[in-house]
């Protein structure tokens, strides 16, 4: 579910709060819409590093999905990606240390996200019982890679 709504309203819960409620398997999963996603990824990479914050989430929207009533929808490699695109978000902009400024600094984080994640990968992919059973790496390049030439001159990435 994508919130269209005011990217800088005020949470429904506290941070302590929402973090508490996600580790202990108490949140209402009808508190938690795709802004709450978001905004306990960004919460966990502020604390901890990438694999206890991927390990935590797992867990997390494994036993939201139980509470609703649908463990099927639980989905790996969406879970993974979207912690990497928050990661990659924080890193973008460190000077977004308060959540209404990391959330209004990412609007398409909220209303663009099949667009950004059709980025790097095809419906098919994600589709796949692989894909929600587990991490699937990305079978879309984001961007395309320089010309060899460029590379191997030093003039683009680094090989």
């Amino acid at each position: 579910m994508t919130d269209t709504g005011s990217l800088t309203m005020t949470p429904r819960l506290s941070d302590n709060d929402l973090l508490a409620g996600f580790s202990d398997d108490t949140l209402d999963p009808a508190l938690f819409d795709h802004r709450e996603h978001v905004r306990i990824a960004w919460l966990l990479l502020r604390r901890h590093g990438l694999p206890e914050v991927l390990a935590r989430i797992e867990a997390g929207l494994q036993g939201l999905a139980r509470r609703a009533g649908a463990p099927e929808h639980y989905h790996a490699t969406l879970t993974w990606a979207w912690v990497l695109l928050v990661r990659e978000r924080i890193r973008r902009h460190p000077e977004a240390e308060a959540w209404p400024d990391f959330a209004g600094r990412n609007p398409d984080l909220f209303t663009d996200g099949p667009a950004l994640l059709g980025l790097h990968y095809s419906p098919e992919l994600l589709a796949s019982d692989r894909a929600r059973r587990e991490f699937v790496l990305p079978d879309r390049a984001a961007t395309p890679p320089p010309p060899l030439e460029t590379a191997v001159a030093g003039q683009g990435v680094n090989p």
